[in-house]
Parts: C-alpha cells; sequence; structure tokens
C-alpha cells in the first residue's frame, strides 16, 4: 500500500519555504522506518513526489528503528540517538534537521493528512515529553505534598483517638 504525502509537504513547504530549500538540496531521498511492534515502512521523498509505503526498500539510503523508549527519548531531547540509524547518517542528520528547524506545526499536518489517531498519538508523545520536564521539578513539589498529606493523617488519626477516648 502506498500513500501519497505530496499535500503534507506541499502545506510544509507554505508554512516553510526555507524546508522547501533544504530538503531540494538533498533530495532524492529513500529510508526505511520500523517501529518496534509494527512492520517496516518507507519513505520515498524526491523533488516531485513523496510516498510512505507499508513496504521495506530493498536498498534504502537509512533505515530508522525505533522503539518506545527510543520515541520518548527523541521527543524529549528533541534530537533521535545515532544508534537507532543504519546507513548514511549524514543524510539522516541532514533530513532531521531540516524538518526540525523548519517550526512547522507537525501535529497538526498530521492531523489533516494521516488522520485523528495519529495525531493524538503524537500529542500523547509530546504532553508525556512535557510531563516529565515538569515533574522533575515538581517531583520533590510531590514528595514534599505526599510527606504533608501524611503528616496531616497522623493527625486526623490522632485526633480521631482523643475524641474517643
Amino acid at each position: 500500500m502506498k500513500l501519497s504525502l505530496n499535500r503534507l509537504f506541499e502545506e510544509a513547504y507554505e508554512a516553510s519555504s526555507e524546508l522547501q530549500k533544504k530538503l531540494a538540496s538533498i533530495y532524492p531521498i529513500e529510508f526505511n522506518v520500523h517501529f518496534s511492534s509494527l512492520s517496516v515502512m518507507s519513505i520515498r521523498l524526491t523533488k516531485t513526489e513523496q510516498i510512505l509505503a507499508s513496504e521495506a526498500l530493498s536498498h534504502p539510503q537509512f533505515s530508522l528503528s525505533l522503539d518506545s523508549a527510543t520515541m520518548l527519548y527523541a521527543l524529549r531531547h528533541q534530537n533521535i540517538p545515532a544508534h537507532a540509524f543504519e546507513g548514511d547518517s549524514e543524510l539522516a542528520l541532514m533530513f532531521f534537521l531540516a524538518i526540525k528547524e523548519s517550526n512547522v506545526d507537525l501535529e497538526v499536518l498530521i492531523y489533516k493528512h494521516l488522520g485523528t489517531i495519529p495525531a493524538l498519538i503524537t500529542r500523547s508523545f509530546a504532553t508525556n515529553t512535557i510531563k516529565s520536564h515538569l515533574s522533575q521539578d515538581g517531583y520533590s513539589r510531590a514528595h514534599q505534598l505526599q510527606a504533608a498529606l501524611r503528616a496531616m493523617a497522623i493527625r486526623v488519626d490522632r485526633l480521631e483517638q482523643v475524641t474517643t477516648s
């Protein structure tokens, strides 16, 4: 099964002309993407056509292998670890840097062209990443709150003992 990504890229180019210039300088790009529990997919990008296919390419320029931990790391640090790439890592780096620097709202594009569920998954990953950043500061606050609640529970227990005695 092949899915055209032309409209998605057209909108991304409208939002960021720099993205089109940067990608045009490195086209054609052909790579495989493997998510841990899904089959391998491939993406072919040229100046005239962008395709997502459900079958793997036999000779991709690079491959990207992602599991849930790698995805969370990538979203948290806005960087895909080097061990996730096989093949031409320089081309992969140039491709992902062009997308990262474009400041295109990927969630909206994903929603418009790939549907609600992929957009919700993207939002879920991003929200969890933001929460995890906040929770690093909130971790000590959570412990303080937990300690305060525990102290209040002890006081309530003591008060109940005094009133029932």
